[in-house]
């Protein structure tokens, strides 16, 4: 119970760094609360059907920890899994439980990383750009209530630590570049979150340096220091060539399209990916999977469970909800201004995704996007949505629940 005592204890301490706001504290308990509850009906849902894991991925990862569990040289076992981290945390989670080893406790701490994350996501509106408005708590309830972000954190799947060490990493790297808070505790923050984020997705660096290098750019641009800001750029254009290329081979990694588009380290022939389709396939990863395909989850996806096609259809819902304001947000300057680099990071992931699957991700892809375009929207809310912008919320809405539901219905035929 070491490790799952070690997040009970960070989350006394971050809910401390709100000076124990008590509007914060009961949504984050009700969110915990929620969550916990939504694991307990997927693992009884599970039992009774004679398993413990759902997918092939999170039964992978389950397996490995039960075998470095089981085993004396157990470190040999996570070390030498492709999953490292996740796997690692597992079974740490295993090896320091008083309980017989369970996939409940590994989705347990999830739920905690979660939690955790979204008072991180709290500190970074209220603490790092300062918004002192109700608005940040509606933020709050829409990751911590939404069915597909809660599907995410109830599997057995390293999605969940990826959100967690993104979320921190971005606190951190605002901390130290924005606000000049340096320390050797967010140094140190920033390096593991850097050498996780890495272990989990491999095209995490080419990211991290383009925000450091991204933050660098317009803060000389704001201390008018243009010589250096040209010199800046014109590295980042000769450096880009290779990285790009470096870059897409690690990214064809995660295409169904990897055997053909990658041969022994060169681009040959990209066949169906192509970067013309982008647009389209970013606006089918955001617009998706939406609330039918979860209502129809035996028709829609290839292995199911009811919880999740519950949660989905609920998350799918609020999600097309928030849709238009985010669009809203997206189309403004002076939030871009603003939010510059949570924005890049959201577009770099949500592009990166779109190009990889065609825009078909699966929801837990998505549930990290959530969280990164409800910390990019609530600054939008807060100082520019308007009520005559109404209007315009409803007709968005409207069309994206038509475009939503027309394709939906493509799909399901």
């Amino acid at each position: 119970m070491v490790i799952l005592l070690i997040l009970a204890i960070q989350l006394f301490y971050l809910f401390r760094e709100t000076q124990f706001n008590k509007s914060c504290g009961f949504i984050i308990f009700s969110s915990l609360a929620w969550n916990i509850g939504w694991l307990i009906i997927l693992q009884l849902e599970l039992s009774a059907t004679g398993t413990s894991t759902y997918g092939s991925d999170e039964t992978a990862y389950f397996n490995t920890m039960l075998q470095a569990y089981d085993s004396e040289n157990w470190y040999e076992i996570v070390k030498n899994d492709f999953n490292f981290t996740y796997v690692l945390y597992g079974t740490l989670i295993f090896k320091t439980n008083i309980f017989d080893p369970s996939v409940f406790f590994v989705r347990l701490g999830n739920v905690l990383l979660l939690i955790n994350m979204l008072m991180f996501v709290y500190l970074i509106l209220t603490k790092t750009f300062l918004i002192k408005s109700k608005t940040v708590y509606y933020g709050l309830l829409f990751i911590g209530f939404n069915g597909i972000i809660t599907w995410t954190a109830i599997r057995n799947l390293k999605d969940v630590m990826f959100v967690y060490f993104l979320v921190l990493f971005i606190y951190i790297l605002l901390e130290l570049f924005l606000h000049k808070r340096w320390s050797i505790i967010r140094i140190i923050g920033l390096a593991l979150s850097w050498f996780v984020l890495e272990d989990i997705r491999q095209w995490f660096p080419y990211m991290a340096i383009a925000s450091i290098a991204l933050i660098i750019f317009v803060t000389l641009v704001k201390n008018k220091r243009f010589f250096f800001a040209s010199v800046l750029m014109g590295g980042i254009v000769v450096a880009s060539v290779p990285l790009f290329q470096k870059g897409l081979s690690t990214l064809l990694v995660y295409t169904v399209n990897y055997s053909e588009a990658y041969d022994g380290g060169n681009i040959t022939n990209l066949n169906n990916i192509s970067f013309l389709s982008l647009p389209f396939s970013m606006g089918r990863f955001i617009l998706g999977p939406g609330p039918i395909r979860g209502m129809f989850g035996s028709d829609s996806f290839l292995t199911y469970t009811t919880t999740g096609n519950l949660l989905i259809t609920l998350g799918g819902l609020v999600w097309w909800a928030v849709l238009p304001l985010f669009l809203m947000a997206l189309m403004s300057f002076r939030n871009i201004k603003k939010m510059y680099l949570v924005l890049f990071i959201l577009l770099f992931y949500w592009a990166t995704y779109s190009y990889a699957y065609a825009g078909s991700g699966d929801t837990r892809l998505r549930g990290v996007l959530y969280v990164l375009c409800a910390i990019y929207t609530i600054p939008y809310l807060v100082n520019q949505f308007k009520k005559r912008m109404i209007p315009l919320y409803v007709l968005s809405f409207i069309a994206i629940v038509l475009v939503g539901s027309y394709f939906s219905y493509i799909s399901l035929a």
